[in-house]
């Protein structure tokens, strides 16, 4: 059965500017730690690494909030040549401190930099004993893998994996804790990656 057709066309309504702006902040929750702004609704899941920007909606349309949140800051639409780049390198940050308005080869140097370009040939480099062993040494203090790895411009699974091999051939006993608890690490990150892919 059918609904009655209304006389006058259903519109959908949209928000006005302060409403945009309140749902945007309502979403943003601040990290005393970094001092980032982060982001806590819809997100990017873009293929290559390209996901983890937040979305929202201003002037009703879907727009990344990095963008929306340095508008604000500028006062002023990024044109369509103009990047939103975060100093911070954190994705869903949306600090206006932390943003600044960079050109295409502006972010292109600032990935390389920061060695996250797929095409770096820092990251291909293999690595040296020396970077090895400061990883390890890094890891023995209790730093993250993410930490080591941004610091050498390199992937976690890599840093994982060299500090594992240099940890297995300089041992002196057999499978000593540290390496039994890498290799746990290892297979629960394996396992986490499986599920994610299977979801």
């Amino acid at each position: 059965m059918r609904a009655p057709e209304s006389s006058t066309p259903m519109s959908r309504h949209k928000r006005t500017p302060t409403e945009d702006l309140a749902a945007y902040h309502a979403s943003i929750a601040i990290d005393l730690e970094t001092g980032c702004w982060l982001w806590t609704g819809a997100i990017t899941k873009g293929p290559h690494g390209n996901g983890g920007y937040g979305v929202c909606q201003a002037d009703g349309k879907s727009t990344l909030c990095h963008r929306f949140g340095l508008e604000l800051k500028l006062g002023r639409d990024l044109t369509d040549l103009e990047y939103s780049l975060h100093t911070c390198d954190n994705r869903a940050c949306q600090n206006p401190d932390h943003l600044w308005a960079g050109s295409a080869q502006d972010n292109s140097d600032d990935m390389v930099a920061r060695g996250r370009a797929r095409n770096n040939s820092a990251s291909k480099r293999p690595l040296m004993l020396t970077e090895v062993k400061a990883m390890a040494a890094l890891r023995a203090k209790g730093n993250s893998w993410y930490s080591i790895a941004r610091a050498f411009g390199r992937y976690q699974q890599t840093c994982k994996r060299n500090v594992l091999h240099f940890l297995v051939a300089t041992a002196k006993k057999p499978a000593p804790t540290v390496i039994a608890l890498e290799v746990a690490s290892l297979v629960a990150d394996a396992g986490r990656l499986r599920d994610a892919l299977a979801a």
